[in-house]
């Protein structure tokens, strides 16, 4: 899904305009990530919880040389998902229909 077509989507459910949808989760996004860049975790109710953490420096391979890259220490946002909107998503579909509409793409 394109951010216009999440926007129409947002919109119709909210019974809004696609501006105000845009600029409510412009909001949220923008509240995420200063929030999580001050150290904070955040929580959304029914969706999941953002945290910010720190990826330790690695060791990779170039697959087109094979040359050996370390990839430097990053901050990252990780994002763990609420048990409810899992349960939610999987009593709502049955594999058969999943598998069916993610071959549509």
């Amino acid at each position: 899904m394109k951010k216009a077509e999440l926007l129409k989507e947002v919109a119709t459910k909210a019974e809004t305009t696609s501006k105000v949808a845009d600029a409510v989760i412009t909001a949220l996004t923008d509240t995420i990530i200063s929030e999580t860049i001050s150290g904070k975790d955040i929580k959304v109710p029914g969706l999941g919880t953002f945290k910010p953490a720190i990826r330790s420096p690695r060791e990779g391979v170039n697959p087109a040389t094979k040359e050996k890259v370390t990839h430097p220490e990053k901050a990252i946002i990780k994002f763990k998902i609420e048990k409810g909107f899992s349960s939610r998503f999987s009593d709502q579909v049955t594999l058969k229909e999943l598998k069916k509409a993610m071959n549509k793409k």
